[in-house]
């Protein structure tokens, strides 16, 4: 069975009953923002042949309704790398399962945590590729009792700033740097689907961690054990629902749909399937989490 999905963000996404504006920030380069237009306008057909996809993301078909609306219930703002992301300090607040917070390993030689986890592939690499920096504002307001606002410049009005009240990781705001362009399956076009196909699993990826509550809050990275490529660092999962799974299992239904249509060449075939064995390899248990959002 094929399903048929258009992914549609002409600087923002079109207003369905369901969904709501995604709206980048005025800081994200013009020649950016047409990439990523670039990437959520392409059709694609997706093999509806693997259930856990569906399944994980909570939704009934891979149509373009369901999966546009799984990611704007997740995704509202992007940011540049250059942006403050610390949040502005608002009032005291009483959130949902008020002292509930994830527990997290922290690794050895560190006194704390990292929270700003990416999908970074090569953690040797320095730089952002996309992070969920709304999850870490409300984490460090939930961890203060305080509301935490964020100041959003919008490239539609850059004049004017917007205070984002971040009672909900839901809010949904995402931080892209350049290593999300430069990282590329198809080093001689950067508009070629293969790269589209990583972009998206990065989105996908990152907007799951605006999912969860209490412990599962944020759905954070565990620490990967010896003998991992990522041994000490939280670039691992313990939940089969997490977002590397999620990530992994879109670039398997995107490459099926590649070798369908024959829209990506074999060593682009190849290079997306490494990249998703890395990330299944991140994940360290069959456990389910409770992604029901916090503060909704």
């Amino acid at each position: 069975m094929v399903s048929r999905l258009f992914l549609a963000l002409v600087l923002f996404v079109p207003t369905f009953a369901w969904s709501r504006n995604i709206l980048y920030s005025a800081s994200i380069p013009r020649d950016e923002i047409e990439l990523l237009n670039t990437d959520l306008v392409r059709p694609m057909d997706l093999v509806d042949d693997i259930p856990d996809f569906k399944e994980l993301l909570g939704v009934g078909d891979l149509s373009r309704q369901s999966l546009l609306g799984w990611i704007t219930e997740r995704v509202g703002y992007l940011v540049a790398e250059t942006e403050d992301i610390n949040g502005l300090v608002s009032q005291k607040y009483e959130y949902q399962n008020p002292g509930i917070l994830p527990e997290f390993e922290i690794p050895k030689g560190l006194t704390e945590i990292p929270l700003r986890s990416s999908p970074d592939h090569l953690p040797s690499r320095p730089g952002v590729v996309m992070s969920n920096i709304g999850v870490h504002i409300y984490y460090r307001g939930k961890e203060k009792h305080t509301l935490m606002d964020y100041a959003f410049q919008d490239s539609l009005s850059p004049s004017q700033k917007t205070l984002l009240a971040i009672k909900s990781p839901r809010v949904g705001i995402l931080q892209i740097g350049k290593e999300l362009f430069s990282r590329r399956i198809n080093e001689g076009d950067e508009r070629a689907l293969s790269n589209s196909i990583f972009r998206l699993a990065t989105l996908f990826h990152e907007a799951h961690h605006s999912d969860g509550k209490a412990k599962s809050l944020g759905f954070f990275h565990a620490l990967c054990p010896k003998g991992s490529d990522y041994n000490n660092i939280n670039a691992c999962d313990s939940a089969a629902n997490g977002p590397y799974h999620i990530e992994a299992l879109f670039i398997r239904q995107a490459i099926l749909a590649c070798q369908l249509e024959k829209t990506c060449s074999d060593d682009e075939i190849e290079r997306l399937a490494y990249i998703g064995v890395d990330l299944e390899s991140r994940v360290l248990s069959d456990a389910i989490w409770d992604g029901t959002p916090e503060g909704i």
